[in-house]
């Protein structure tokens, strides 16, 4: 096999990017240029927000 041909190979199983591959980044997170994709220049990172919010009524009372 030549060079030629296994740098082809090794070139066609290169990841490649895909939109839809999120890396999840915590609360607070802002993302940065390191963040950005080299090939589409997207940000293919989501990042996770939590709130905690309380039922003004406990469920069971809501039923009746």
């Amino acid at each position: 096999m030549s060079l030629r041909t296994r740098f082809q190979r090794l070139k066609a199983t290169r990841p490649r990017c895909d939109g839809r591959t999120l890396r999840l980044a915590p609360e607070g997170h802002v993302p940065s240029d390191a963040d950005r994709c080299r090939r589409c220049g997207g940000c293919h990172v989501l990042v996770i927000v939590e709130e905690i919010v309380e039922a003004p009524v406990e469920p069971q009372e809501v039923r009746a």
